[in-house]
């Protein structure tokens, strides 16, 4: 059965409602801030008031509890990736701080001078004119955009050329690791960003991006939130629902020194950080 997905913005108190036959995968919000995601029956919907309130609350908390200096700020990551609980959800709950959620749901004003976009490619030209117009329409577009085309018969060339903001480089070796380091060396600005040819990429991703490093000068690597834009088909809802789909965490966490020595031994589980489609770099870590 195929699911509706949807992205509510909690300030404004108001359910979404479901055609009455598909069930519904809810992205929350609160202004520019993702909170979390749930999934409901079509009976289950519309949610009620205080349903509502009570998502606002424990979604809210989890915010406050990782980003407030008043908690200890960004939490670090235990060897599963998952911050260490320093505080219940119901003691944040008691006292929600909507002015604090307020300021962090303010859509980041940092533009996208400094930071190149990096799009690596194989075969797959619709998709990738999709995702082009997504970095094309963002709120601070960033000031470069590589296309590494990876296919043989250079099929994304038509596309790239449909986009005069788009640098075409041509990498006719196989491989996405080969792909991602021509297109590094082919960029040149100073944050260097990834996305997949297949994804479309949220307004303000370029301009939140650079504000991640920007507030926080001793990050070498950010990774971002992957959402599911479809569930449709059978593959979609199992590699979402089964597998885990890319990206889910929706809480601030700092990966540092302390991670990789609790999971050295099995070797850096790089993917409990993130997921290479919404992944950037500073330029001096390579």
């Amino acid at each position: 059965m195929s699911w509706s997905v949807v992205h509510v913005d909690l300030r404004a108190g108001v359910s979404p409602r479901t055609d009455g036959t598909s069930p519904v995968y809810i992205v929350w919000w609160w202004g520019a801030l993702p909170l979390g995601t749930t999934s409901h029956l079509p009976e289950e919907l519309p949610l009620a008031s205080d349903q509502l309130r009570g998502l606002a609350a424990s979604l809210g908390a989890r915010q406050i509890w990782a980003r407030s200096p008043n908690f200890g700020g960004i939490p670090g990551a235990a060897s599963d990736g998952v911050p260490t609980l320093v505080l219940s959800l119901e003691a944040a709950a008691g006292d929600i701080d909507v002015a604090a959620l307020d300021r962090w749901s303010v859509p980041s004003a940092s533009t996208g001078e400094n930071l190149s976009v990096i799009v690596c490619t194989r075969d797959r030209p619709e998709a990738l004119r999709t995702c082009l117009r997504s970095l094309s329409a963002q709120r601070a577009p960033a000031a470069e955009i590589v296309v590494v085309d990876n296919s043989a018969a250079r099929s994304a060339a038509g596309v790239a050329a449909e986009f005069p903001n788009v640098l075409y480089v041509h990498e006719p070796r196989p491989g996405l690791s080969v792909a991602r380091n021509t297109g590094i060396r082919r960029s040149s600005r100073p944050l260097v960003a990834f996305t997949d040819d297949d994804v479309e990429v949220e307004a303000g991703w370029t301009s939140e991006m650079v504000a991640a490093f920007d507030s926080d000068p001793g990050a070498e690597a950010i990774c971002g939130l992957v959402v599911p834009a479809s569930l449709e088909s059978t593959a979609q809802r199992y590699f979402q629902f089964e597998i885990g789909g890319l990206g889910g965490k929706y809480l601030p966490i700092r990966f540092d020194q302390r991670f990789l020595d609790a999971s050295i031994a099995r070797g850096p589980q790089v993917w409990r950080v993130g997921a290479g489609a919404n992944m950037a770099f500073r330029r001096e870590v390579f």
